[in-house]
């Protein structure tokens, strides 16, 4: 349950992130960069949570604030220029 709760907390707001790197403009090839980190580190904590291995848990999510830190890093940078 906790799996299911932490994915409805993140991903939601990363699709509008990348989103909005492709109403911006994002190259094609950055965008599926998002998709594949997005994929694998949530991958990864599902692994983490259901077979209790903190390490991997903690890549999982650092994964995913990866994503988040550069679509919006992205995005401001986008509107500010």
């Amino acid at each position: 349950m906790h799996a299911h709760a932490n994915f409805a907390e993140y991903v939601p707001i990363l699709l509008l992130l990348v989103a909005g790197a492709i109403v911006l403009g994002a190259n094609a090839y950055f965008v599926h960069g998002y998709g594949i980190v997005l994929i694998a580190g949530r991958l990864l904590h599902a692994k983490a949570l259901y077979d209790g291995n903190i390490p991997l848990r903690v890549a999982g999510m650092l994964a995913t604030f990866a994503v988040i830190v550069v679509a919006s890093a992205y995005i401001i940078a986008k509107a500010v220029i």
